[in-house]
């Protein structure tokens, strides 16, 4: 009956392909058509500050018979993500996009998340591959596929003890997304893995520096006043479509005429309060565990606090929930830690219309934000799981040292013959105790006889 999990994941990853991926895989949609032409201008010479012009932008698009508008919201050094691919039409850099990146990393990662994940590894690696986060990321042609990959990437490498290689992953989604794996960062700091934290700084300090002669120092400029000065007044912030704790708080306080015309209490100015309280707490849990797991585990627990601080969550976000899914799956004890992920997982596997009016006024309003739930739920199980484990453990004494510990006489040099083998007392059963450093053997009784060492 083993063959039955891979056939389970052949048969979603066959769905996938034919079903969702193939019949879209030449469409013109959001996020991608933005990535090819930033990608496109970038290699026409045209100024990356210029792209963060949404009237530029537009003049572009309708320039490439495009109707759809974009916004550039990344860093600078997102635009070289499609580089390679700029010199290729729209469908044929997103036929390789899609069937050469964004796939094959989701696929490859759950492959390699299913043994940490337990005895239901496969089963829920067949249902995540079809979740509504993957297929979103899929359809419109996202980069969190990447990012999933980059995360399992860094924690591998953790795992095998190459701290160096997970700086260059973590640098790298710097590079992309801006806000994913600074998180992991401060994770590293926190759990005193000092290679890891200063060499992703210096990482995505050397990205940004070698990308200067195409992004410019004004694009810099741009992007941090945006991503911190625009962003954070955006008068769609609180829409339910980010499934996010900013949006949570802003939507239950903050009336909008759009998304949020009847808030639960309406009180702008509790938002930010609020919002930091409860980032705070959360920031607090997930540290109070994080030196106490392992690295996959701790890359899961701060790859939920990247999903739910996020300045902006779409569903295709929730891509990255496939790795605390799977590792909690895996570190899960009793059937409290059981309900709670079966139901935040469950949260996460349902295609929510988010955006439905009958949802977006007065408490009603509580029930437009269940993958954020699902996403909390999964982190509540990983901080209350995991095998505690010692960062730096001390370690254990030589066998000559412990030998003397147990009243065992340790063998002395001899110049007649350096190799001698001290022979205890008969016994019924014997334990050798090799001594570090030399070929010499401690031959001991097992029961408490006491040893009588002869030449």
């Amino acid at each position: 009956m083993r063959f039955l999990g891979p056939v389970a994941f052949a048969a979603a990853l066959v769905c996938l392909a034919v079903v969702q991926v193939f019949p879209v895989q030449d469409h013109v949609t959001t996020s991608f058509v933005g990535y090819w032409i930033v990608a496109k201008e970038l290699a026409a010479g045209t100024p990356v500050v210029a792209l963060y012009d949404d009237a530029f932008l537009a003049t572009r698009l309708d320039a490439e018979g495009f109707s759809i508008r974009e916004t550039f919201l990344g860093p600078p050094t997102l635009a070289l993500t499609l580089y390679p691919l700029a010199h290729k039409s729209y469908v044929e850099a997103r036929h390789a996009w899609l069937w050469g990146f964004s796939l094959p990393c989701i696929v490859v990662s759950l492959l390699a998340l299913r043994p940490h994940a337990g005895r239901w590894g496969w089963p829920l690696a067949a249902l995540l591959l079809v979740s509504p986060g993957v297929v979103a990321n899929l359809l419109v042609g996202q980069v969190y596929g990447v990012i999933l990959a980059l995360h399992v990437a860094v924690a591998t490498a953790m795992l095998a003890g190459r701290p160096l290689l997970a700086a260059l992953g973590t640098a790298t989604m710097i590079a992309m997304r801006g806000w994913y794996g600074l998180p992991l960062v401060l994770g590293w700091a926190w759990r005193r893995e000092w290679w890891a934290a200063g060499a992703s700084v210096v990482g995505a300090t050397l990205f940004a520096l070698v990308a200067l002669p195409w992004t410019g120092v004004g694009a810099w400029v741009t992007f941090v006043s945006r991503q911190l000065g625009d962003a954070a007044t955006e008068p769609w912030a609180g829409t339910p479509a980010f499934q996010t704790l900013r949006s949570f708080v802003l939507h239950l306080t903050t009336p909008s005429p759009l998304w949020g015309p009847d808030p639960v209490v309406n009180a702008p100015w509790l938002a930010p309060c609020l919002l930091g309280a409860l980032a705070l707490a959360l920031v607090l849990a997930v540290g109070r565990r994080l030196r106490d797991v392992g690295p996959l585990h701790a890359v899961a627990l701060l790859s939920v606090l990247e999903i739910v601080l996020s300045p902006y969550a779409q569903e295709y976000h929730y891509t990255l929930a496939i790795l605390p899914v799977m590792v909690a799956a895996g570190s899960a004890r009793g059937w409290g830690a059981w309900a709670a992920l079966g139901v935040g997982t469950l949260l996460l596997l349902v295609p929510w219309d988010v955006q439905d009016p009958s949802r977006m006024a007065g408490w009603a309003s509580l029930l437009a934000y269940p993958r954020l739930y699902g996403i909390v739920l999964v982190g509540a199980v990983l901080a209350s799981g995991g095998e505690r484990v010692q960062l730096n453990p001390t370690p254990p004494p030589p066998p000559v040292r412990l030998a003397v510990a147990q009243g065992i006489t340790p063998p002395q040099a001899s110049t007649a013959n350096p190799r001698s083998t001290f022979t205890a007392a008969k016994a019924p059963s014997l334990v050798q105790v090799r001594v570090r450093g030399s070929s010499s053997k401690l031959t001991t009784p097992a029961a408490s006889s006491p040893a009588q060492p002869r030449a």
